[in-house]
């Protein structure tokens, strides 16, 4: 049975989260500059980099949970150990990313072993970290405000980043060169050190001696089972993908859509920050939902809620302030998904405890990474057809059938994918809050 959680706890968790913000911020914004204009590698060289990280990441995230259970506990716990092994790793790690060496082909081959290692110590800790909340958590109201928490926390970090980034990059260039991105990358990675060293002082009265003792491994067979007797989880992964796959197209359709349609680039940082807020606010608020109504269907109201919004853009397309008002309102409503989607893998990861009496919370949670990464290659996929599909060429003139081919991408496909997810949702995730009360009272998982 799971303790109450501290006042404490309830305030300041999501702070490692703040600190992943901050760090994977400063990758996505120059891992890919950084290579070509900085370390200046061959283009095929840099190709390379690209592709065999994005399959490493890939392949190695649905990975980390089972590495986790997979594992005997150790000193400080099975999920705690890694909040105190991964982040020095990945402070190191993604530092040597961004380093600079005379010879380009072992530049090259440094720069793929460091990503793949921080990487792989990244997953594995937020896979920890994601699977001590239904750890920790002694009922859904605490459910709901912790992974309300991770979001705020992550979508502040993300905000912050944003802003600071460019400015911290400036100042240490203008110090020491080309050295400042490595300096940076340090610099905004000491902040998730932080972050999860608070996490794990926090949660040191939960995952105590006595529970550590209880705690066993598990084998492969064990997971594959888990798997096996959870039809509901490949429903919740399609929708949780759909939310967002929608948080990575957008942005890059964003951009076009300033530049060719309402023809004011110059605004896309404005609607960029608009919508990031609007995200943090949505996060936040799902707390309250969390509290009153099932996640699910919760769910199940805001993915309309979403394609009705997306495709009301077409309607405003030329009118810069009612479309960054429909964004935002669109992405706060993404922004409460998110939080209670990982409410429904927490009620698979109890269910899959009852079925088979074995746990394997940090597998089952681990796997909330798999969406996101098959987000990123469909959202590329999807990117591309539309340019295609539009007749899109750099450098053309903005035409009115280019604006109307741009109207079209931003308002039809996108609003179509959040209700593939309603769709998932409905007839493909069958645990409802009643078959839950009976897991947990069989199971003494709530108080």
């Amino acid at each position: 049975m799971a303790k109450e959680i501290s006042n404490l706890v309830k305030r300041i968790w999501g702070i490692a989260e703040f600190g992943e913000g901050f760090m994977t911020s400063v990758s996505n914004l120059y891992f890919a500059v950084f290579l070509t204009d900085i370390a200046r590698l061959p283009l095929g060289y840099v190709s390379v980099i690209l592709m065999l990280t994005s399959i490493a990441d890939f392949i190695i995230a649905p990975l980390c949970g089972g590495i986790i259970d997979g594992t005997a506990p150790m000193r400080w716990g099975k999920l705690r150990s890694w909040l105190l092994i991964c982040p020095p790793i990945v402070l190191f790690t993604g530092t040597m990313q961004f380093i600079v060496l005379p010879n380009a082909l072992l530049n090259t081959i440094v720069i793929i072993f460091a990503f793949i290692v921080r990487i792989t110590a990244f997953n594995i800790q937020v896979s920890a970290n994601y699977a001590l909340v239904p750890f920790m958590a002694a009922n859904d109201k605490d459910r709901a405000l912790l992974s309300s928490n991770r979001m705020t926390g992550s979508n502040i970090g993300r905000l912050i980043a944003g802003y600071a980034a460019p400015l911290t990059l400036a100042f240490f260039v203008s110090k020491i060169g080309d050295y400042g991105y490595m300096a940076l990358t340090f610099s905004f990675s000491v902040m998730l050190v932080i972050g999860y060293l608070v996490h794990f002082a926090l949660s040191k009265d939960y995952e105590t001696g006595e529970v550590i003792k209880q705690e066993k491994r598990v084998t492969i067979r064990q997971m594959l089972t888990a798997l096996r007797t959870n039809p509901d989880l490949a429903g919740l992964m399609l929708s949780d993908m759909t939310s967002t796959l929608g948080s990575f197209l957008l942005p890059s359709l964003v951009v076009y859509f300033y530049n060719h349609v309402i023809r004011e680039p110059t605004l896309v940082a404005r609607h960029m920050l608009l919508v990031g807020i609007g995200g943090m606010c949505g996060a936040y608020i799902s707390r309250y939902l969390g509290k009153k109504f099932h996640a699910r269907t919760v769910c199940l109201t805001l993915y309309p809620l979403i394609s009705a919004l997306l495709f009301s853009t077409r309607f405003f397309a030329y009118n810069p302030l009612i479309f960054m008002l429909i964004n935002t309102a669109m992405q706060f409503c993404i922004g409460m998904t998110q939080p209670l989607e990982g409410m429904l893998y927490m009620d698979i990861a109890d269910y899959s405890e009852w079925k088979t009496g074995v746990n394997t919370t940090a597998f089952i949670m681990g796997l909330n990474n798999v969406p996101i990464k098959v987000a990123v290659i469909v959202k590329n996929v999807i990117l591309s057809a539309m340019l295609v599909a539009v007749g899109y060429t750099a450098g053309e003139t903005s035409t009115p059938e280019l604006q109307q081919g741009i109207i079209n991408a931003y308002s039809i496909v996108p609003a179509i994918i959040p209700m593939i997810g309603f769709i998932s949702l409905k007839f493909c995730y069958k645990l409802t809050p009643q078959m839950m009360l009976e897991v947990r009272k069989k199971t003494n998982r709530f108080k």
